[in-house]
């Protein structure tokens, strides 16, 4: 371990409790003595933390794996190590069983102010189920050997170029994978201090298939991995964790009410262990590497999740969703609205209406300049669980390339202001700004509703004037007497035992 002498001094004093006067020498000057302290405890904190790390590392068959991201927590049945590039505090391994760690400064300490950390797990076929790991965190000799093929890569996007689909991926994909496209594009698409360079984006471009649904993969896709329909779900998630429980229930929701299969793509360190071929025979699981600590959110995994799944027409769903009946109706929609005239995804108008009065994020300055009507802003707040077709795949690209690029839209005409785009913190905000920087004009109504309650009113509905529903807030532009609604879904479903009696109810 690297760290300098002011922070070894002040770990080993917190984590070896010694008085300060447990050092004392009366031949050496106050100044001295300190001196001494600090070396000595920060020898005997580096040398029990190297006993750590030599136990872990001394197991059979094991490696470090990326675990979770800052403030998420890393369930873990080896031990645990927090920080990056070489700065490590390592939490030994339990006696028996689990840990789960949360990775927050808080909680573990900053080690390296200014990187941010994360969690990793030391991982052996003793410890957690091996088989939940997600193959893209092991070597890529351990993944083949796993049976982990790889369905999506850079090397695959930038060669297929035969049907239109394939064109589509080519051009989503290009600012990703290959070291000309900085060349061609110019100063206009610059990238900022904190883009990342082209081999890791490659490295995030590449997905495997999990060795379990090489059936259904088979079943659903063509030659060259393309799914004509499909529900896409991104997800990280420690095995029995509340977001494992909420994505096995909409999986469940998806067999019972859609014929069309759903493509999950894995984006943590393992899986749900409930995720079994048999329970579910048209769900396809994919493995992709997380972000780790690149300092974006972990939503963006959803733009990378539509590119790498290869879905034709989609219908993106987070893990607290789950679907109802006729919500296959929404692929048939997709496809009569996005083609090649308007080759742009569609997302659900939000219950909400988002504007400067609501947030104080940044990017407000650019949709509604000072002095001026938030003309740029064409369409109301969208809720980011868009549907789409293959010709809106550049799209995603474009949008996740400017965040990974760290890329700025530029001043238009002195009035609208610049905007950095890793200013745009979450996904939905930048799917919204990128769809009024384009001037998108398509919305559907609400058919992903805001609370499971709503589908009590659904349940008790009869002909007449009155449901008993939250109403979608009108607002002054575009809803003035409020949005029309669908119970296609439920959003906001956390708690899974509560999904699991409405999912069943609907379907008895």
């Amino acid at each position: 371990m690297r760290l300098s002498g002011a922070f070894l001094c002040a770990f080993a004093a917190a984590n070896l409790g010694s008085s300060e006067h447990e050092f004392n020498r009366p031949d050496l000057s106050k100044k001295e003595q300190d001196q001494l302290s600090c070396l000595q405890l920060a020898s005997r904190s580096a040398s029990a933390e190297a006993d750590v790390v030599h136990a872990a590392q001394n197991q059979s068959d094991g490696q470090w794996v990326f675990c979770a991201a800052q403030n998420h927590e890393c369930t873990c049945s080896g031990a645990v190590r927090w920080g990056n590039s070489g700065r490590w505090k390592v939490l030994p391994a339990p006696s028996e069983g689990a840990q789960t760690v949360r990775c927050s400064l808080d909680e573990l300490g900053d080690l390296d102010p200014g990187r941010q950390p994360h969690c990793e797990c030391f991982m052996t076929q003793k410890g957690m189920d091996w088989r939940s790991i997600n193959p893209m965190l092991l070597t890529a000799e351990a993944a083949d050997a796993a049976g982990a093929k790889v369905v999506a890569s850079c090397e695959m996007f930038l060669k297929a170029q035969a049907e239109p689909w394939e064109r589509a991926q080519r051009m989503a994909m290009r600012a990703f994978c290959s070291p000309d496209w900085d060349k061609l594009k110019g100063s206009d698409y610059k990238a900022g201090p904190e883009a990342m360079d082209l081999e890791k984006m490659r490295s995030l471009m590449e997905a495997r298939l999990d060795p379990r649904f090489v059936d259904t993969y088979l079943q659903f896709a063509d030659s060259e991995g393309w799914i004509a329909r499909a529900f896409v779900n991104y997800f990280a998630s420690s095995p029995h964790g509340a977001v494992a429980n909420e994505t096995i229930q909409l999986i469940r929701s998806i067999h019972l009410f859609s014929k069309n299969p759903v493509v999950a793509v894995n984006f943590g360190m393992a899986i749900p262990l409930g995720l079994d071929p048999q329970q579910f025979p048209r769900l396809v699981l994919l493995h992709a590497r997380p972000l780790q600590s690149e300092g974006r959110s972990f939503n963006f995994n959803k733009f990378r999740g539509f590119l790498l799944s290869k879905v034709k027409t989609g219908v993106g769903l987070d893990s607290d969703q789950y679907v109802a009946p006729m919500v296959d109706n929404l692929f048939e929609m997709t496809e009569r609205e996005i083609d090649e005239h308007y080759p742009l995804p569609i997302m659900p108008v939000h219950y909400l209406d988002w504007s400067p009065a609501w947030s104080k994020a940044s990017f407000w300055s650019r949709v509604c300049p000072v002095k001026q009507p938030c003309t740029f802003q064409t369409m109301r707040w969208g809720h980011a669980h868009p549907t789409w077709t293959y010709h809106a795949l550049p799209f995603f690209g474009r949008w996740l390339r400017k965040n990974f690029r760290d890329e700025t839209l530029p001043e238009v005409e002195g009035v609208v202001p610049a905007l950095r785009i890793l200013e745009v913190r979450e996904d939905e905000d930048l799917m919204n700004i990128g769809l009024w920087e384009e001037r998108a004009t398509k919305q559907w109504c609400k058919w992903d509703l805001q609370d499971p309650k709503e589908f009590e009113a659904f349940y008790k509905w009869q002909k007449g004037p009155q449901v008993e529903s939250k109403n979608v807030r009108p607002d002054q532009r575009f809803y003035k007497r409020g949005a029309v609604k669908l119970f296609y879904s439920a959003h906001h479903a956390v708690h899974p035992s509560e999904s699991e009696q409405h999912i069943t109810r609907m379907h008895d």
